[in-house]
């Protein structure tokens, strides 16, 4: 049993690598191919873990009004999944402040991605 949890653990952060280093390696560059200011990149780096950290008050509340663990982690897996379906269509959106709108996505998707 305990070898089983073991694995668990081990796919789990293998699984999560790839969530963290896109948005630690990939989103600032793309922030700036998007002609974002100094101000965005930094509000870009910081709003994330600060909701991140900030979202994790609620988790047990959240938790309970769901009913299961599992279906708290379905949901916000998919939530951040369309986040980052979003992030990806920015280039071939309408013109605009594009900056904005991967700063929102970016935080929505690793807020759920933490919770």
């Amino acid at each position: 049993m305990r070898h089983a949890a073991v694995r668990r653990v081990i796919v789990e952060g293998a699984a999560s690598t790839p969530v963290l280093q896109a948005s630690s390696n990939y989103v600032t560059p793309f922030a700036m191919a998007l002609n974002a200011t100094a101000m965005q990149i930094g509000l870009l780096n910081a709003w994330p873990n600060l909701a991140a950290a900030l979202v994790q008050f609620l988790a047990p509340g959240l938790g309970k009004w769901m009913g299961t663990r599992k279906r708290m982690l379905v949901v916000s897996t998919a939530i951040s999944l369309l986040a980052w379906a979003g992030i990806m269509v920015l280039p071939f959106m309408l013109p605009g402040n594009k900056v904005w709108w991967l700063i929102v996505l970016t935080t929505l998707a690793l807020t759920m991605y933490y919770l």
